[in-house]
């Protein structure tokens, strides 16, 4: 498939770019965004996209890293399908917090297996561009992905998760 890059500026457009690259993930999926709430993660239609990379593929690796902080929300309690998988498959997914020092960051993006991404520019506004099949194009955004995760913490709530 050729290389695109699309822009959108709906929530709707958002999210059917996340179903886009949920469904293209076969090896690694990476995720950071404040709270995972516009993501919608926790519909049906999502959660079972996450669970088919998740059991269709051998040895997936989902990361995910929040910048929300530890005692303002509870993502477990928004999202209980996600805690229900990140239970279940601990041994391919992990949450990780964000330091203070990245708080500041604005922009939201899930990427699979480097070749596909959607970003999200500003959290406050719905605006981004979808990455597919461009490894080229993914890459620093994979890279940046990679640099926060090492500089990051394990969630709270995924005491018990590793990868």
């Amino acid at each position: 498939m050729e290389p695109s890059y699309e822009r959108f500026d709906s929530e709707a457009e958002y999210r059917a770019a996340i179903d886009f690259v949920l469904a293209q993930a076969h090896s690694s999926l990476q995720i950071f965004d404040y709270d995972l709430a516009r993501m919608q993660l926790a519909t049906p239609e999502r959660a079972a996209l996450l669970a088919n990379f998740l059991t269709a593929n051998v040895s997936p690796q989902l990361r995910i890293i929040v910048r929300e902080r530890e005692g303002t929300g509870d993502i477990g309690r928004r999202l209980p399908r996600l805690m229900d998988q990140l239970e279940h498959y601990s041994h391919f997914f992990a949450i990780r917090q964000a330091p203070d020092n990245m708080l500041h960051l604005a922009d939201c993006h899930v990427i699979a297996d480097g070749q596909h991404c959607v970003r999200r520019f500003h959290i406050d506004h719905p605006r981004g561009a979808l990455m597919a099949n461009d490894p080229a194009e993914v890459f620093p955004w994979s890279q940046r992905f990679d640099e926060l995760w090492e500089l990051s913490k394990p969630w709270s709530g995924s005491r018990r998760l590793t990868l």
